[in-house]
């Protein structure tokens, strides 16, 4: 038993290395110099030339970056939130047969490889004169298979008396969901929503389609833009890169707990 726990062990840390490695090396290039960079054999270990950050920050409007980010973020994450709670509930406690058929079809379109949707999704945006806009950036992803799945396993969870206990009492649908669901629903909640955060904030095919206004434009199509204009200068490649990444993984270290929680509790573990 010890050894197979030491096994699992050091298999874990073998994993979280892989995992680290690649961050630690643009972390690492973002404080050295290029020179130091192109070494050979190239060292793990930086400069800790922390002026390149300055750098980065002063040649690109990432303040406007970040706003545009999180107001996309922002508004995707409350329809998404609004969308897969309603659809959630409804699949988990409705008793027509139509529901395990359309539970079914929203779940087939996890399959569906993004790229497909695009052309129809930008002839839409298109006619509605959509283009250049936040709302193009929100509206499409307002709703997600995902968190209808996680939702409903979720809500599947809770025990029968409780809806029976509900009925008996005369709560209608939505005041079950209020008063009963809502407050024991946080781990999915979170989960759902931070999701939605990471998928909006890491948005970068979508955007740099539906935009050619800097104004408007996310901060995964601005590192792009700035990559583009800096000629090959890897440490501010990487410094942006950090600058980018590092609000995202705050948050999910942060969130990390209930993620685990939600998906313990939906089953969705085996």
């Amino acid at each position: 038993m010890a050894v197979k726990r030491g096994a699992i062990h050091a298999a874990l840390i073998l994993g979280l290395i892989a995992m680290l490695l690649p961050f630690w090396w643009v972390l690492a290039a973002s404080l050295s110099s290029t020179s130091h960079l192109l070494n050979f054999p190239a060292s793990l270990w930086p400069e800790w030339k922390f002026s390149t950050y300055a750098q980065a920050w002063a040649e690109a409007p990432w303040g406007q970056y970040f706003g545009n980010t999180l107001l996309i973020a922002a508004c995707t994450v409350v329809l998404t939130l609004i969308t897969s709670t309603l659809a959630g509930f409804a699949l988990a406690f409705s008793r027509s047969r139509i529901a395990p058929i359309l539970f079914g079809v929203i779940i087939a379109t996890m399959f569906v490889p993004q790229e497909t949707t695009l052309i129809p999704l930008y002839l839409l945006m298109a006619r509605l004169n959509w283009l250049n806009t936040y709302i193009a950036q929100i509206v499409p992803w307002a709703a997600t298979a995902f968190g209808v799945l996680l939702m409903r396993q979720f809500l599947l969870s809770f025990p029968s008396e409780l809806v029976d206990a509900a009925a008996i009492d005369g709560a209608t649908g939505l005041g079950f969901l209020r008063w009963v669901c809502l407050p024991n629903l946080k781990p999915a909640i979170v989960t759902v929503g931070l999701f939605s955060f990471l998928g909006s904030w890491s948005a970068f095919l979508w955007p740099l389609l539906i935009t050619d206004n800097p104004a408007r434009r996310p901060i995964e199509v601005g590192l792009q833009t700035f990559v583009s204009e800096n000629g090959v200068n890897y440490p501010l490649y990487s410094a942006a890169a950090v600058i980018t990444v590092v609000p995202v993984i705050l948050l999910f270290i942060w969130l990390q707990r209930y993620i685990v929680e939600s998906v313990a509790r939906s089953g969705m573990t085996g």
